[in-house]
């Protein structure tokens, strides 16, 4: 049985993603679906420059974009020499432990923080932090998308 164009798609991003990032690891899944298809990568603490750049070597793999405004998908990437997708996500998701990690730095910043915040990220999260404007679930992630941690010390 043949694979489908989101399947070699796919099979193509790994081999350009170990060749680029040895030893880095992630996931990358293909679907196929009534009316398109995509591509998942998955990577998880990695900087945003690191998320950047897998973005800039896989971009080639999609064919387009969807314009919300007008409802319709532009073919804007169209090539013949490699298997394309409608849609390419690559998602850089946070464990557990960079979460505190950037939590701790998040309570040390913000004036006031450590007396709102409790020491676990998981019981602090909801938390508004008054000094900030935001909840601590928010500035964590702001941190951690801008690539503002002090140390990436957890999976690099």
């Amino acid at each position: 049985m043949a694979k489908s164009t989101a399947a070699l798609a796919a099979q193509m991003i790994r081999k350009e993603i170990k060749a680029a990032f040895p030893g880095l690891a992630f996931t990358c899944t293909s679907q196929t679906y009534a009316g398109g298809n995509s591509i998942d990568v998955g990577i998880a603490d990695q900087t945003p420059a690191v998320k950047q750049a897998i973005e800039a070597l896989t971009a080639k793999y999609q064919e387009g974009k969807f314009d919300g405004m007008n409802d319709i998908y532009e073919y804007t990437n169209s090539r013949d020499d490699i298997p394309q997708v409608k849609y390419l996500f690559i998602s850089n998701q946070m464990t557990p432990a960079l979460k505190q990690q950037a939590y701790n730095e998040v309570r040390g910043y913000w004036s006031g923080a450590e007396a709102v915040l409790p020491e676990k990220y998981e019981a602090g999260c909801n938390t508004f932090v008054p000094s900030a404007g935001a909840y601590a679930s928010e500035l964590v992630w702001r941190a951690f998308c801008a690539g503002e941690l002090d140390s990436y010390t957890v999976g690099a």
